[in-house]
């Protein structure tokens, strides 16, 4: 429930969506601490009550965006644009401008759909896994962001999406907001295939480090105009722990301030190369303050009933191995676990590589214990048998006869295909 984005296409092509009703509605949204969709999908139950065509109009707009969702089930990548440019009114507006400006802006839309059918028949080809909208929309803007900084030799951070940063490697990655209800996000907690596309994309994001990847969560966050105090993401508890070292050096701000507030974890192997290519050791942070940068990394804190950061804890609680069995099993959504720290814990010995850790998560998924002959129900082609399984280094196939006329033989990653056993 992105607000940036929601505001960007409520009104796009207009729909009578004005900007005091918006101002209403982010007011609203603000009091409820919840997200501007939240509220346009139950208006009643945070008092939100605009004039009737306003009403009328967020209605409009939650019902054609909640069609799009159901759309997405039914249709392919191509349909499903062409149904969204259609109800959207985005073709008719473009039919409507004959500037060469509104020319050029219809010919990069079929430029668009050209390139969604090309993508999609390659994939079919292949035998790949069906392509969607989204991935589609990730991978053009992965291909701008390289066109983008072809010519751009210099040393540089970038800042980008994970969906935008597949296919690219870097020396040093950081990965920030690894927090709980944010990264996985909060609909994944009752979602169990969403809950799998979040892990998927938090191991595409840790992958992209050649040599150090930085794992980092905020203390507290300011979210719907208030700070709340924030959990640690239980992805971090699937780490193996012989792969992470925390970062629990103190240290001070420019101004001399003692920050201890901050958590984070560091890699095994410390610091980058040397102090002469801008980088300095981990033990004083990335680089000194009178460049301009001040360290990050810090062991976290928990918050005082008053609401302000507290930096005791008991010899207890630091010395607590948050990655025993039992600690691993535990679940990370109970009110227990929720308001434990697990992360207050010593230096754990570094390695001389990373590698990512074995998880068992063949052995828990809905979908272990495939074999050939046995019958399926995929979300999108129905029912099926399974005729052949295929075990690789990187993933596990299967091959699914449809009982769905035009669907036909697909081949499925185990990984990422949402089907159930009905046999």
């Amino acid at each position: 429930h992105d607000d940036e984005s929601f505001l960007r296409i409520v009104n796009y092509p207009a729909r009578g969506i004005g900007n005091t009703t918006l101002t209403r509605l982010r007011e609203a949204a603000l009091q409820a601490q919840k997200s501007l969709w939240q509220v346009i999908a139950a208006p009643e139950e945070v008092g939100f009550k605009p004039g009737g065509r306003a009403m009328t109009a967020l209605k409009g707009f939650h019902d054609m965006m909640t069609g799009f969702q159901n759309e997405a089930k039914e249709t392919d990548v191509l349909g499903l644009t062409r149904f969204i440019l259609e109800r959207a009114g985005i073709a008719t507006d473009l039919a409507a401008d004959s500037t060469p400006e509104g020319i050029s802006r219809r010919e990069n839309m079929d430029e668009f759909l050209a390139s969604i059918a090309s993508e999609a028949q390659e994939r079919e080809q292949a035998h790949s896994q069906n392509l969607s909208l989204q991935d589609f929309l990730a991978s053009v803007s992965l291909l701008s962001d390289k066109s983008d900084n072809e010519t751009d030799t210099r040393e540089k951070v970038s800042l980008m999406t994970i969906h935008a940063a597949k296919g690219l490697e870097f020396d040093a990655v950081f990965v920030t907001g690894l927090e709980d209800e944010l990264f996985p996000n909060a609909t994944a907690k009752i979602n169990p295939n969403e809950m799998e596309e979040e892990r998927r994309l938090f191991y595409v994001a840790i992958t992209r480090a050649r040599r150090h990847c930085f794992l980092s969560y905020a203390q507290s966050r300011f979210r719907y105009g208030v700070t709340e105090a924030t959990n640690e993401s239980p992805f971090l508890h699937e780490i193996d722990s012989t792969h992470l070292t925390y970062a629990s050096d103190s240290f001070s701000t420019a101004g001399g301030r003692n920050i201890s507030n901050t958590r984070g974890y560091e890699p095994t192997k410390r610091g980058y190369t040397s102090a002469a290519k801008g980088y300095e050791p981990m033990t004083r942070g990335y680089a000194s303050a009178a460049k301009g940068y001040e360290p990050t990394t810090r062991r976290n804190n928990v918050f005082s009933a008053s609401g302000d950061s507290s930096s005791s804890y008991s010899s207890q609680t630091r010395n607590a191995n948050p990655y025993s069995s039992q600690a691993r099993n535990a679940n990370p959504y109970s009110s227990q676990t929720r308001n434990a720290n697990p992360y207050s814990t010593s230096r754990l010995r570094p390695v001389s590589s990373l590698t990512p850790a074995t998880t068992s998560a063949a052995a828990s998924s809905p979908t272990s214990g495939i074999t050939p002959g046995r019958r399926i129900h995929h979300e999108r082609f129905g029912d099926g048998t399974i005729i052949a399984v295929e075990n690789t280094m990187q993933s596990e196939k299967v091959r699914v006869q449809f009982d769905t006329p035009g669907v036909g033989e697909k081949k499925l990653l185990v990984k990422f295909a949402r089907f159930t056993f009905i046999d």
